[in-house]
């Protein structure tokens, strides 16, 4: 997954719970770097087991 790809689906994935009424739900890409491979782009949340965070 390109830099894009992976920020664009952030923002997808974020919006999706904030139009759920979640608006507690965060959503990055993060680059993942190895110094021996090319650079991997990854999703991270503060989902707790697929769900939203616990309303404070």
């Amino acid at each position: 997954m390109t830099e894009g790809e992976a920020k664009a689906l952030a923002t997808r994935i974020e919006g999706h719970w904030h139009r759920l009424g979640h608006a507690t739900v965060k959503v990055w890409a993060e680059a993942i770097d190895p110094s021996n491979r090319p650079v991997v782009w990854v999703i991270r949340s503060n989902l707790v087991n697929g769900l939203p965070p616990a309303r404070q």
